[in-house]
């Protein structure tokens, strides 16, 4: 049986990050997470647009990346748990395979800034950095 061949991105590349589809969160906070994600992503090197549009699903995602001629996109949902604030990151690429998926909680909103320089730094490292 043949070996399935995944590339990754490297840094350099156009990477899509869509913007956070919130769920029981507002919807400024879960923009903002997103606007520092782009950022934490652009740091490691990646070329990352400004303009995104929310991906409810990693299809969304795998659309988002072929229509911006992007390697790959990552597609967030920041979500309330009872007291917890949950962010899940699908790495998807434009063909729609799923290169990895981060699930994450925080104790509050407030503490969304240093965990989008962790999740941007745990893709990345899976994705060839």
């Amino acid at each position: 049986m043949a070996a399935l061949a995944v590339s990754y991105a490297s840094p350099g590349a156009k990477l899509v990050v869509c913007n956070p589809n919130p769920v029981g969160v507002p919807r400024e906070s879960a923009t903002a997470f997103g606007d520092l994600l782009r950022d934490s992503f652009r740091s490691f090197g990646y070329r990352v647009p400004a303009d995104s549009p929310v991906c409810l699903d990693p299809d969304a995602g795998a659309k988002a990346a072929r229509e911006t001629a992007a390697e790959e996109a990552v597609v967030i949902s920041v979500l309330r748990l009872d007291r917890r604030v949950i962010v899940i990151a699908t790495s998807v690429d434009g063909e729609g395979r799923t290169l990895v998926t981060l699930r994450t909680s925080v104790p509050a909103l407030e503490d969304l800034d240093p965990l989008s320089t962790r999740i941007a730094s745990a893709i990345t490292q899976r994705i060839g950095n």
